[in-house]
């Protein structure tokens, strides 16, 4: 069996997120110790002491016990469990009495000598995402590809009733979740070698700018994962709604510019600006109500798979009919003008 003694550093993630530090003491399997970590939400700094007993196969559970802090911070108690990565890094799960939970990471802190013989770099990429429409299978697939490449646990955080709630991706994926959920993300990391951080992010926003993100040391393996991510999420695009909301307004524009000069003109230049002040009104209007119906993300919890078509004939069918509302409009507006 391993020794655990000594200092370790890593991540919290879950309901709480934030770096931590994780100081161990190994005494014939006994376990103690303490975890000191600072909530990223909150800001506030938060610690544990820990005991627990490890096994043969270099797992140990242990009880996390609230420390008293000058700050006045309250935490609940709770427990947890690691196991001894064959390289050389702890991963597990965490809970606690109030209902949080999640998972964590760490791994043994660099001296100067390693750090200088150490030449690992970190790598990023990322990919933009259209507007989607996702159903259980859909989600379910997606979970599965990211899994492939990690030890450690899905995180899907999503908001529900006004409230971002967390949760590990399995436990998600067994419930049936109502209204449909319009945002949606998809989290992990786990430390590689070199105590560099391998993260995947995948960020379904209801408006505009969701995206794909991943870093490892492994360049190739960053690229890979966010390339195929996106080719397989481009096929739960509404392609529709994508092109209305990056083209939308130059539609507009396009359609107003053919109006002035389709219709007859004005004489009186202030009849003619307030005709576009208002048709600018018009489909600026139309078009902010159109991305309030159709928001950009819009998730199901329904075992479905429905075709392209399918996810993509409400977004052409309003953005025809909007167009179509706002030259009526702006036709009555003409001839109010006219009189």
């Amino acid at each position: 069996m391993s020794n655990f003694s000594g200092d370790w550093i890593g991540n919290v993630n879950g309901t709480n997120v934030g770096n931590a530090s994780l100081e161990i003491e190994d005494v014939n399997g006994q376990i103690s110790g303490s975890l000191h970590f600072n909530d990223g939400n909150t800001g506030e700094f938060i610690a544990y002491d820990l005991d627990g007993e490890k096994d043969n196969l270099n797992n140990f559970e242990f009880r996390l016990i609230p420390k008293k802090l000058p700050n006045g911070v309250e935490t609940a108690p709770g427990s947890g469990n690691l196991a001894l990565e064959s390289n050389g890094n702890l991963t597990g799960r965490w809970s606690t009495e109030d209902g949080g939970k999640g998972v964590f990471g760490f791994s043994r802190p660099y001296n100067r000598q390693e750090r200088e013989r150490s030449s690992a770099q970190v790598f990023s990429h990322a990919a933009s995402i259209g507007a989607v429409r996702l159903y259980h299978e859909d989600l379910k697939k997606i979970v599965q590809r990211i899994q492939e490449g990690f030890t450690a646990p899905l995180v899907v955080t999503y908001l529900q009733h006004g409230s971002e709630v967390t949760r590990f991706a399995d436990d998600f994926l067994k419930e049936e979740i109502k209204p449909p959920i319009k945002l949606l993300t998809i989290a992990v990391q786990q430390l590689e070698a070199d105590n560099i951080m391998r993260t995947v992010n995948v960020n379904f926003f209801p408006n505009t700018g969701s995206q794909i993100r991943a870093s490892s040391s492994d360049g190739l393996w960053a690229a890979g994962i966010v390339a195929s991510l996106r080719n397989m999420i481009s096929n739960y695009e509404s392609r529709s709604v994508s092109w209305y909301r990056k083209h939308g307004m130059l539609l507009s524009s396009l359609v107003l510019c053919i109006m002035v000069v389709l219709v007859p003109e004005f004489t009186d230049w202030i009849k003619r600006a307030a005709f576009v002040a208002l048709a600018l009104v018009i489909f600026g209007s139309l078009t902010v109500l159109y991305n309030k119906a159709l928001p950009n993300t819009l998730y199901t919890s329904v075992s479905a798979t429905p075709s392209g078509w399918h996810r993509a004939w409400n977004g052409f069918l309003l953005l025809l009919i909007s167009q179509i509302v706002g030259i009526v409009l702006e036709l009555f507006v003409f001839r109010l003008l006219m009189e």
